[in-house]
């Protein structure tokens, strides 16, 4: 009667074994560096390089393969996913032992509102927001979907990033408010540093614009003519 238990016990572990041990045929890597996106647009603009998938087919029975994504960005305040119903007109054609290199505007229809459901927050406010994430620990994941079923052919590859409005800098020079001595020719030193409880990560890799407004009227505000627009 023991040999009998054994031979079931050993049946179910194989099969459980393979239940848990199933392998995909496509492998997904998702890396997303500072700065960070911190709305819904700039995972897919043109100038981002920071949001990045690598695929790549491991199936040598298929030299090709033509599949499509699903997009998920994650936090405990929301959650945006491309629809499961969303195929674009042309698939992503693997190559077996290839890797597939994604960044920028090759997220853009993915991630295009029409192609996503938003969930956990109102969708009109999120986009009358102008799309702007709110603040917080979130998973970005990709998973690869077979391009005709829509079945999912890869684990999800995701990244694990805190998203957060970096404070603008603090200008140290010229001092705010101090009179710059007129000269010809005129030279003016401008000067800034991080703000306080700022990422030191985020600031060195970040970009910032300087504007300078010319006063024309002697008594106007100069704080009034800048929010105005008006110089």
């Amino acid at each position: 009667m023991q040999k009998i238990n054994y031979i079931i016990i050993a049946v179910l572990t194989l099969l459980t074994s393979n239940l848990v041990a199933q392998v995909y045929p496509i492998n997904v890597t998702t890396t997303l560096t500072p700065p960070y996106p911190i709305t819904l647009k700039d995972f897919s603009a043109a100038s981002n390089t920071s949001f990045r998938s690598t695929i790549i087919s491991n199936d040598p029975q298929r030299p090709t393969f033509d599949v499509r994504l699903k997009i998920r960005i994650e936090s405990n305040d929301i959650k945006i996913e491309t629809k499961s119903s969303y195929q674009p007109i042309s698939p992503i054609t693997l190559t077996a032992g290839i890797p597939y290199l994604m960044q920028g505007t090759d997220f853009q229809s993915y991630l295009d509102p029409k192609n996503v459901d938003v969930s956990g927050a109102d969708p009109n406010t999120f986009y009358q927001n102008g799309g702007r994430l709110p603040e917080g620990f979130y998973q970005i994941c990709i998973t690869v979907l077979d391009y005709r079923t829509g079945i999912e052919i890869s684990l999800p590859g995701c990244a694990m990033v805190n998203i957060f409005q970096e404070q603008p800098p603090r200008l140290m020079k010229p001092e705010c408010e101090k009179m710059v001595t007129p000269l010809m020719p005129q030279s003016v030193l401008f000067g800034w540093q991080a703000s306080p409880g700022g990422s030191p990560t985020l600031a060195a890799n970040s970009k910032y614009r300087l504007s300078v407004w010319k006063i024309l009227d002697n008594d106007a505000d100069g704080y009034a003519a800048v929010q105005n627009g008006q110089s």
